[in-house]
């Protein structure tokens, strides 16, 4: 994701030197369920106020791209009592519902946020 701001004055900034990746992996917040089909990442630098402008380009990740087929639930019991199926884990899907989507590239222009003005950082995260 490609992430841009325009300034009351007119100059526009890269807020990312390069692209932003987003993440699928379960490693916890933002991401807390790896396989959902779900990427996410925060945006953690705001350079000014401004109008944040987002573009997001999408692909095969040279082939490796796929969609899981209709079936049963990819999901039973969890193995003993007080073991989460969720936040922070994976979603197991089996070799034989996953199907290769073949060579694709998108490109899509996203939303636009309005940022009035930055806090000043207090040194805590």
């Amino acid at each position: 994701m490609d992430i841009k701001v325009e300034l009351n004055n007119g100059s526009v900034l890269a807020v990312t030197n390069s692209s932003m990746v987003l993440f699928d992996n379960g490693f916890g917040e933002p991401d807390i369920v790896g396989g959902d089909g779900v990427y996410s990442r925060y945006l953690t630098k705001y350079p000014a106020p401004g109008r944040y402008s987002f573009s997001i380009s999408v692909g095969d990740n040279n082939n490796q791209a796929v969609f899981v087929t209709k079936g049963g639930p990819t999901l039973k019991k969890p193995p003993k009592a007080g073991v989460s199926t969720c936040c922070g884990s994976n979603v197991p899907i089996p070799a034989n519902r996953k199907k290769k989507i073949g060579v694709f590239k998108r490109h899509l222009m996203g939303p636009s946020v309005d940022v009035k003005s930055i806090p000043l950082s207090s040194g805590k995260i």
